[in-house]
């Protein structure tokens, strides 16, 4: 098993501190009618928001680390690491469908439910192994061999 970098542990771990860090601080520049228990985040980067691009940014920075971690995180399998780089780039897509001031977006509905559902099932995708190929198995593509010029008739 190969081992995790040591920038794959960074990004890791930068992702709940750059979450944690674009709420706080997005939620300390709205005005006094945002309640960050009632208000979701979509609300401190969609339209209206006290500087929106301060949650924009650490959404966009945040679906990068997850992306960077999916990238090298090897040991956790294709399928997680599949729907963890998922839900990084939902996150970043999240920009690109912004939370309107009133009322809702289908839009921004369908891909906050893709970043959330492809974030809490990542750690699942670990149990989801694809099949492996026996190292001595014939390669689909390649010609068969005669008996007399495989290894064990060598």
């Amino acid at each position: 098993m190969r081992a995790v970098p040591s920038w794959a542990v960074a990004t890791a771990a930068a992702a709940p501190a750059l979450l944690v860090a674009g709420w706080t601080v997005a939620g300390a520049r709205q005005p006094p009618g945002y309640d960050p228990v009632r208000d979701t985040i979509s609300e401190l980067a969609g339209e209206g928001a006290t500087d929106p691009w301060l949650m924009g940014g650490a959404l966009v920075l945040l679906g990068c680390c997850y992306c960077a971690t999916a990238a090298a995180l090897h040991a956790a399998g294709l399928p997680s690491r599949f729907l963890l780089a998922v839900g990084g780039v939902a996150t970043v897509a999240l920009i690109a469908f912004p939370r309107p001031q009133v009322g809702g977006s289908p839009a921004h509905g369908v891909v906050a439910t893709v970043a959330v559902l492809a974030l809490s099932l990542w750690p699942a995708g670990t149990a989801l192994r694809l099949p492996r190929r026996p190292p001595d198995a014939p390669r689909p593509d390649t010609p068969p061999v005669s008996p007399g010029r495989r290894e064990a008739g060598a």
